[in-house]
């Protein structure tokens, strides 16, 4: 009995082709390309580069141009515009 579907299972392997081999894939395009270590990891140290930048030079600038300052004033409504006296306005350096 077991030499029964012994021999049917010789038969059917016999019948059936040789499974093709397989042709690799072509790597041309993709966007999994990127993460291959020869693009990712110098992408990687720019975006690193980039933002260290930004932090340690482009944020202090703005949080120091952005703290408050006073600017002097003068008011014009006690110029005479008619009389001989003209006002003097003095500003101080800086």
């Amino acid at each position: 009995m077991a030499a029964e579907p012994v021999g049917a299972g010789q038969q059917i392997f016999a019948q059936t082709p040789a499974p093709a081999v397989a042709r690799p894939v072509p790597e041309s395009g993709g966007w999994l390309r990127w993460f291959r270590p020869a693009i990712a990891l110098p992408v990687l140290a720019t975006l690193l580069l980039i933002v260290g930048y930004q932090n340690l030079v482009i944020l202090p600038q703005l949080q120091e141009s952005r703290a408050p300052r006073v600017m002097p004033m003068f008011s014009l409504i006690s110029a005479n515009t008619r009389g001989e006296t003209v006002p003097e306005f003095t500003t101080q350096p800086n």
